[in-house]
């Protein structure tokens, strides 16, 4: 991501305003917290509900850069390798991020 890149997207965070940056951020732990539970029931990737919350999470990622599918695919490895983006998800349970990480890879399966 370049500089242009990071300007963009703090101008899109910064023109959210208060309650939009609230919603955007309830958003993204209301997903996690439902792929959290997936997780713990041991779901699937390719799973139905799974593949709701992708729609959800990308959507969510969307609002500030529009990822194609090797991109997209790339952001759910650092989700599960990146620490700090691992803990996120794994607050929400083990194998939270792993399961997002499988979710998307179902998705844009070529």
């Amino acid at each position: 991501m370049g500089d242009d890149a990071v300007e963009s997207s703090n101008a899109q965070w910064a023109s959210l305003g208060e309650g939009g940056r609230a919603a955007h951020l309830a958003e993204h732990r209301e997903i996690a917290a439902a792929l959290g539970r997936l997780a713990a029931e041991g779901a699937q990737g390719a799973d139905a509900r799974v593949q709701a919350l992708v729609q959800r999470h990308r959507a969510w990622v969307s609002t500030f850069w529009t990822p194609d599918a090797q991109a997209y695919r790339e952001l759910a490895r650092m989700y599960v390798e990146d620490a700090r983006f691992r803990a996120t998800y794994a607050a929400h349970g083990e194998g939270t991020a792993e399961l997002l990480r499988a979710g998307i890879e179902a998705a844009v399966a070529e």
